[in-house]
């Protein structure tokens, strides 16, 4: 099965993403769509409160300090909390297509 995710052409020019560029490199133009589609295949309610940093850094790939990645993504407002931001206006569809195969 494959499995998509929203990325508005903004995206990359976006204020989020830049404040998350100032905050984490380079890092910050693959971070969230990473996080996006790991969402899409296995949190598709979006919720990652059952995660800590450390666990979602290595899930996407991030090696570096993995709390400083975690509130990066806070603060630039890619994440509430523990929750992707805005999930559920943009890709909750997972939650009805994916989430149903599941037994969600």
């Amino acid at each position: 099965m494959s499995l998509y995710v929203r990325l508005s052409t903004s995206f990359f020019t976006h204020l989020k993403t830049v404040r998350l560029h100032v905050r984490v490199g380079d890092d910050a133009y693959w971070l969230p769509p990473r996080l996006w589609s790991y969402a899409a295949e296995h949190q598709p309610d979006g919720d990652f409160s059952k995660y800590t940093a450390e666990e979602l850094a290595h899930i996407l790939g991030y090696s570096k300090d993995a709390k400083v990645m975690l509130e990066a993504l806070q603060r630039a407002c890619f994440m509430d909390g523990m929750s992707i931001h805005g999930w559920a206006d943009h890709n909750a569809y997972h939650l009805g297509e994916f989430g149903l195969l599941r037994g969600l």
